[in-house]
Parts: structure tokens; sequence; C-alpha cells
């Protein structure tokens, strides 16, 4: 056994990514990763007076910043304690917290029925690479009729950020357990979109994961990421296009499936836009630059314009996926991915969650196993 060094990295408040470091002493990481605890109140999670919240270990992979061999990035949904049941059992008891919207995803992928038609989600995650007023001024230098520049640009006049991006890309593969696709600049300066593939809620927490990996990367140069989904009026917004698939859909004939999901998503669109991002959501979907508007669902066969596209090979190939373009780059997605499952294959049905559900007793779990809840 070795000293294992363990970034534990969970959402606050405002769904932004906090991270702190545990040093594991004497560990062997294959017994697992314990619940941790942070201060709360510097979070906007908690009060002063009861400000532990707990974070529990929910997908483990290598720490692409640290040259230890035991180094790993810990990402954790966030508890507190139950201290009711907690005194009733002799023993500790943790419930969710407030924010942890992963626990209502865990239901919904968990049950069986989700479980067989295996859904899977590739997610475009579409930002902003800023350097203090660089960005701004390259922007105000051209116009949005230039902006077909830009897109899958070559050379410095177009592409000022490459170097950042292609370590992104270095560290998130060297992670070992996210699954990037791919990556390419967008239609404004600056604008960059990675695809990050995912079966089932292990999508939601690879794309948490890579977040965090680009944060951390742009933070060696000294740049920041803007994730705004509306940062310039004239420009593209950001998104995170969610291309969504189901056995039913990937089976002969699912063209027919992939349809009756579009007309649930139609009859539920005001529902998933407030699932879909915050109200700056709205800013983006105006029906200009490659959106839909918020106040109108569409869809369509290669169409950019629409609330969802239909791709040209599903179409022919009448099976395949779906593209759901109203998700924000700021999205929640664990919401996306949920709201999608809950209106395709149930109708708009919401999971209850038990008390019995909800609890979970003091516990460390394998780094390649779900939390045994």
């Amino acid at each position: 056994m070795t000293n294992v060094i363990c970034e534990y990295i969970w959402l606050d408040a405002n769904k932004n990514l906090r991270s702190k470091t545990n040093i594991l002493l004497n560990h062997d990481p294959e017994s697992g990763f314990p619940i941790w605890n942070y201060d709360g109140s510097s979070t906007n999670q908690a009060n002063g007076k009861s400000s532990e919240v707990f974070i529990r270990p929910i997908k483990v992979t290598r720490d692409p910043f640290r040259r230890e061999e035991q180094a790993f990035l810990v990402l954790c949904d966030t508890w507190i304690i139950d201290k009711v049941k907690s005194k009733e059992k002799n023993n500790i008891v943790y419930i969710p917290h407030k924010d942890n919207t992963r626990r209502q995803a865990q239901i919904t992928f968990d049950n069986p029925t989700t479980m067989k038609e295996d859904p899977w989600f590739g997610l475009e995650q579409e930002f902003f690479f800023t350097n203090k007023g660089d960005n701004k001024q390259a922007i105000a230098m051209g116009t949005s009729s230039q902006s077909q520049e830009f897109y899958c640009g070559v050379g410095h006049d177009k592409i000022q950020y490459r170097e950042v991006a292609e370590h992104a890309l270095n560290n998130v593969l060297g992670s070992e357990s996210i699954s990037c696709t791919g990556y390419n600049w967008e239609v404004a300066p600056g604008q960059c979109e990675f695809q990050i593939f995912g079966q089932g809620i292990d999508a939601a927490d690879s794309l948490l994961l890579f977040r965090y990996i680009l944060n951390r990367t742009a933070e060696i140069y000294k740049y920041s990421i803007d994730y705004h989904p509306k940062p310039y009026a004239d420009y593209n917004g950001s998104g995170c296009h969610t291309n969504y698939s189901t056995m039913s859909t990937r089976s002969e004939g699912g063209i027919d499936t992939i349809k009756s999901y579009i007309s649930k998503l139609e009859k539920t669109h005001k529902t998933h836009i407030k699932n879909y991002g915050s109200s700056d959501n709205k800013l983006r979907l105006t029906g200009k630059n490659e959106t839909a508007s918020w106040e109108k669902f569409t869809y369509g066969v290669a169409d950019r314009s629409a609330s969802v596209r239909i791709p040209t090979k599903t179409f022919f190939e009448k099976a395949g996926y779906f593209e759901d373009r109203r998700p924000s780059s700021n999205c929640d997605p664990y919401l996306v991915i949920t709201k999608l499952i809950e209106t395709t294959i149930y109708d708009g049905e919401v999971f209850a969650i038990s008390n019995e559900d909800n609890a979970i007793m003091a516990q460390s779990i394998h780094q390649n196993d779900e939390p045994n809840a």
C-alpha cells in the first residue's frame, strides 16, 4: 500500500465545480474511497451552525495533472446527515442535499425498464475560451457575417486557443475513463466544442469530469472558460446539444420510436426548457444563429434551426439517434438526461424517491462500482 492523492470534486449551489485534495495514507485504492465533507457555508449550501456537507464518491478517474501513479480525480455528489435517523439507528445516515440532482437521476436510470432500453448519450459541450478582454476584442474586430470563417478553422487569424484545447484533449484522454469522441472549433471566435459519450448516467458524470479537466487545463494558461449560453449578442451562443438513442431507436424500424419520442417531447416542451439550463438559455434560443425559438417546438431532418434534429443517416436507415438542440452550455446534465428518459420512456412519469431510497448508511465504495444505496 502507498499514499493516494485524491482530488474530490463536486457541484456548489450555482452548479459551479469545487474541489479539494484528500491524501489517503497507506491506502489501497481497490478498497474504495471514503465519504468526505466540506464547509457548505462557504459554497452557499449550508449555514455556519450546521456547515458540514458530505461528498460521496461516484466516479473515479486517473488524475492527469499529477505525475504520481496513485493520483485520482474523485467526482462526488452531495449529502447531509439525517440527525434523527442517525440517532435512531446509532449509525450515520445520509440523505441527499437539496442540490443533489444526481440522486433522482440514479433512481430513474437504475429502473429495470431504463436499463433494458440501454440509453446512450452524446453530449456536445460548447464554450468560449477567454483571456481578459482579448476574446471580446476579437469579436469586436469581426462581424457575425464572418462567422463562417471560424467554424473548424485553421490558422492563427482564426484560431488562437488551439494549444490549450489540445492540452485539454490529452488530459481528458489521460484520465482513462472519460469517452471523448472528438472536438472542433465553433462558429464564433474562441468558441469550441468537445463531444463526450456515455451510457446511462455515466454520460453526465463524464461531462462534469470533462468540465473540471477543461477548467484546470485553462488555469495553466491563465485562461477562463465561459459556459454562458449567450455571451455575445450577434454570434451563435453555446449549447450542450444532446444526442440520444435507446435500444428501441437503434433497432430495426427505430425511426417509428423516434417519431413517438419526438411527439412526446413536443407535448412537454415547456417542462424541458425549464430543465435545460438557466433562464439565460432563452437568450440563445431565439430562432436565429442555428437555434429554434424557446417558445415553439420544432423538428426536422438535418435541420439545425429546429429544436430536435433527425440526422440524415438516421432518417434513411430508419434507425439510430436524434439530437435535442435545446440544452444550454451551462446545463445540469443530470436534469437533461433524466428528463429525456422520463418523457420518452415513461411518458412523463417522475419516480418518487422513498425515505429508505434516499437514506444511505456510512460507507466507502469501490472505484469502479456504483454506490450501494
